[in-house]
């Protein structure tokens, strides 16, 4: 009796082990891929001639106005404005570079934020 349980028990055994097996379902399987792409570039950054008119106009008037407490931020200006110059020179040499034109809007920003605190000042 005790070999017969014995031999049933493992009968048993294995049917559930081969039932449970084959209608065992895992899932879909997932695959994770990661890529990374540029972002296309938009055109660069150019400024309109009317506001580089403008521009022009305030760096010509500071100098003739020389006042002390305008200089220096007819300095920031200048320096801004050659910046420009060369970040825009870059963009002609390496091409439309992602960084290269975000360094231009942060350039017009700050060129603009010192045109604002110029005529708070005047």
């Amino acid at each position: 009796m005790r070999q017969w349980l014995g031999r049933a028990a493992a009968v048993l055994l294995l049917f559930t082990v081969g039932y449970w097996s084959a209608n065992y379902d895992a899932g879909p399987a997932v695959a994770v891929q990661e890529s990374v792409e540029q972002a296309p570039i938009r055109p660069a950054f150019t400024a309109l001639s009317e506001d580089e008119k403008s521009f022009e106009e305030m760096l010509r008037e500071l100098e003739e106005r020389n006042e002390p407490t305008l200089n220096q931020l007819r300095y920031e200006l200048e320096e801004l404005t050659f910046a420009k110059r060369d970040v825009e020179a870059m963009l002609v040499s390496y091409g439309q570079d992602a960084m290269v034109i975000n360094n231009l809007a942060d350039i017009a920003r700050e060129r603009s934020a010192v045109y604002r605190q110029i005529i708070a000042v005047r």
